[in-house]
């Protein structure tokens, strides 16, 4: 089956798991999702480490600015760029350490996910418990990253297009978004076939969507499964495809 890597920050005690942002797991998988990836962990590893990366941060616009600034969540995306410069960032495999799951919400629906590991635990009272040192996920928080980066609201203000692009209307933008990748089935589905093997809720796997726009109106759909309970999101996707 072969080794899952994750990316450890020794320094400040936190990891990603690639799956957690839709990403393969196996070092060479890794190496192959990086060729032309809207996502990828080099780019997450990018965004953390350089302290010099320009965020996507909506200058013209000073009402944009004023709402980012009073936003405490946004707040908190635009500081994560280059938060990890200088720290020792490593890469280890999955199967070294014990996890914690916790609940987490994606797309309006609960799901199990990774939220912490260490390499020891110990039974405390009947349940296991994770010992020191423990690194927390910040899944999440890079998944919030990659979405602001892509946003067609701030993207779209540094005009960002092919560097070999002739013409204008061949300038592109992404707009991006995160979803739960639930195989073709329902959350209905999957929270039944959780519950039959023993969970109250299904584990997470992420996906994620996005659409490639033109300067001249085209849109191309790209992405993996939605949930099919979405009927917002599937009759928007029609669209989509309508138009190109």
């Amino acid at each position: 089956m072969g080794v899952h890597n994750i990316l450890i920050n020794e320094t400040r005690k936190e990891f990603i798991d690639p799956t957690s942002l839709g990403c393969l797991y196996k070092p060479n998988e890794l190496a192959w999702n990086d060729v032309g990836s809207v996502v990828s962990m080099s780019k997450a590893w990018h965004f953390l480490t350089n302290e010099f990366v320009t965020v996507p941060y909506p200058w013209k616009d000073k009402s944009k600015c004023k709402l980012i600034r009073s936003d405490s969540k946004i707040w908190d995306i635009v500081n994560k760029f280059g938060s990890w410069s200088g720290d020792h960032v490593r890469w280890d495999i999955l199967e070294n350490y014990y996890h914690k799951d916790h609940l987490e919400t994606l797309g309006g629906k609960k799901y199990f996910a990774k939220h912490s590991v260490a390499t020891k635990q110990v039974e405390l009272n009947g349940y296991e418990q994770l010992v020191e040192p423990i690194y927390k996920s910040i899944g999440h928080e890079v998944r919030s990253m990659f979405e602001f980066w892509h946003n067609e609201n701030t993207i779209r203000e540094y005009d960002l297009g092919k560097p070999v692009a002739k013409k204008i209307e061949d300038e592109e933008y992404y707009s991006l978004k995160f979803i739960p990748w639930n195989f073709g089935k329902t959350y209905l589905e999957r929270k039944k076939e959780a519950r039959e093997w023993g969970d109250k809720y299904p584990y997470l796997h992420v996906g994620y969507e996005y659409i490639l726009k033109y300067r001249d109106g085209r849109k191309q759909f790209w992405g993996s499964m939605i949930d099919t309970t979405d009927k917002e999101a599937i009759k928007n996707i029609k669209k989509l495809k309508e138009a190109e």
